[in-house]
């Protein structure tokens, strides 16, 4: 896929998650919660930065259990590895907003005013999982993701650090992986030195 395709296609998928959500929480009457200090940003920044460094940590690590997460990272390289930076970072704002509006705004705060704070974030975290199916451990990756912003939504009261967190995620994985990190060889999956 070309780059202006891929561009075209993941800010339509992004742009229509927040449109989406912003259809159902008026529909619902959900109500997220805005709080957007320095405090609630900074967490937001640093679980981004956190979460990005976990995950290139296992995309490092070579047991056999890890091959097919590395695999799905590797898609990912080679599908973003001809973006821009500026590219990488309008990509990355979309997917924070428009998901984590869906996700956590919308979804999480709906199921929580019916079945309570934890049982919300582990529904909205296995939502945000199968929505990103590339794989069964891909799916398991992403819902241990979305369990981590949905406690950050949780604890700070804030969807902007949700955002935030997510954007810094993508931004910090997605460079990480077509700027920095060794190209795999297509065929074996071996790092080309």
């Amino acid at each position: 896929m070309d780059r202006a395709t891929l561009l075209k296609a993941t800010i339509g998928v992004e742009s229509l998650a927040g449109v989406i959500a912003l259809v159902a929480i008026r529909l619902a009457s959900v109500q997220p919660a805005w709080a957007s200090g320095p405090a609630q940003i900074g967490g937001g920044v640093a679980l981004g930065l956190l979460t990005a460094a976990g995950a290139i940590g296992l995309t490092r690590i070579r047991p056999r259990i890890l091959a097919r997460l590395q695999a799905d990272f590797q898609l990912a390289v080679r599908l973003f590895g001809k973006a821009t930076v500026l590219d990488l970072a309008v990509v990355s704002l979309l997917a924070g907003v428009g998901e984590e509006l869906l996700f956590r705004g919308f979804l999480q705060t709906w199921f929580a005013q019916a079945a309570g704070a934890h049982v919300a974030v582990l529904a909205a975290a296995v939502v945000f999982g199968l929505a990103h199916a590339i794989s069964r451990s891909y799916v398991v990756f992403a819902s241990v993701l979305g369990i981590s912003l949905g406690y950050l939504y949780h604890l700070t009261g804030s969807l902007p650090a949700a955002m935030v967190a997510h954007a810094v995620y993508d931004f910090a994985a997605l460079y990480y992986g077509t700027r920095i990190m060794q190209p795999a060889d297509e065929t074996s999956g071996a790092s080309v030195h």
